[in-house]
């Protein structure tokens, strides 16, 4: 008896510990460009759309990356039917890239939204992965 109680137990800690390894290793960073935020940056700017396969309905938005010396801003918008020429959405006053102990986080304070925080799991030239309150959303870099 004993001996049945301690293999299950055993046998649960395994699989707990499966478990948290592959949330784990899912959820975390691959940013092969970019060691620093100065780095981080350079690579997100300009413009980003979401991928189509994503499994939220969310508009046809394009996200627009901005690094100044003066202003750091992140911009909502949808493309006009000319090419390169966006109608704004949504203005971002406030834009920050923060290192933590488990890599890049995004924070976003729009003029009307609420705040928006979302952690970098991937991040190339051509593409960018975030997490944000639960669901991973695929970007793809908008060439002009």
């Amino acid at each position: 008896m004993v001996f049945c109680k301690i293999e299950k137990m055993v046998t649960s800690t395994m699989f707990l510990s499966l478990v948290c390894f592959a949330s784990i290793n899912l959820f975390s960073q691959e940013l092969a460009c970019c060691n620093t935020i100065d780095e981080v940056k350079k690579t997100l700017e300009g413009h980003w759309e979401m991928n189509e396969t994503t499994s939220r309905d969310i508009s046809r938005s394009i996200f627009s990356f901005s690094f100044d010396e003066e202003f750091e801003y992140l911009e909502e918008s949808l493309p006009t039917e000319i090419k390169g020429e966006y109608v704004i959405l949504e203005h971002g006053e406030h834009l920050e890239i923060i290192e933590d102990n488990c890599g890049f986080v995004i924070h976003h304070q729009g003029l009307y939204s609420e705040k928006w925080v979302s952690r970098l799991l991937y991040l190339t030239e051509e593409k960018m992965i975030l997490l944000e309150r639960g669901e991973v959303d695929t970007y793809i870099r908008l060439r002009d």
